[in-house]
């Protein structure tokens, strides 16, 4: 992103300083009344505009893309319906940048719960994997293990390093549980 995207990002940020000046006790010691509209549009019109202009020099997918150009989109949107007067129109504005703010909420919710289902199954697959070798006699890191025995005589941790991968805390603990069943 240019000179220009950085730009509109420090004018963004400054205007919204101005918008909480003008919000504050502090502006009624103002000589100038800055149109309230004007202040409040400034930021959300700028931040927008920049992270329009950000999206355009990123390479991402065609979801994740529509999904952060709708969201660039609603801060222009209800910049200017800051700015439109009273009526039809800036009603309509006004619903169309609510219903892109609850659609991204929306797909951020269905994305983290995805995401956690995914860990879940692969942690399951772990423990099935784990269940699977310590029944053939073999620990996730190699080593033999007797068969009859109820523990491999080591231990791992969360940290450790096993096939290049580190075990998490969850799958750590779930190992000797699984030691101990078999």
């Amino acid at each position: 992103m240019g000179d220009t995207g950085l730009e509109f990002i420090q004018f963004g940020v400054a205007s919204g300083v101005v918008l909480l000046v003008v919000d504050s006790p502090l502006a009624t010691h103002l000589r100038i009344r800055p149109s309230h509209a004007v202040t409040e549009a400034v930021p959300l019109l700028l931040v927008g505009v920049a992270y329009l202009a950000w999206l355009a020099t990123e390479r991402r997918p065609l979801v994740e893309m529509v999904k952060q150009v709708l969201i660039a989109l609603a801060f222009i949107l209800w910049g200017a319906n800051l700015l439109m007067p009273p009526g039809h129109w800036a009603q309509f504005v006004g619903g169309v940048v609510i219903a892109v703010y609850v659609f991204d909420l929306a797909w951020l919710i269905e994305g983290n719960l995805r995401r956690q289902l995914r860990d879940s199954t692969d942690l399951e697959m772990a423990d099935d994997n784990l269940r699977n070798q310590l029944a053939a006699g073999i620990c996730c890191c190699g080593r033999s293990v007797a068969p009859s025995s109820t523990t491999h005589g080591h231990q791992h941790g969360p940290g450790d390093v096993i096939d290049g991968e580190v075990i998490h805390a969850r799958f750590a603990g779930r190992q000797s549980q699984s030691v101990a069943r078999g």
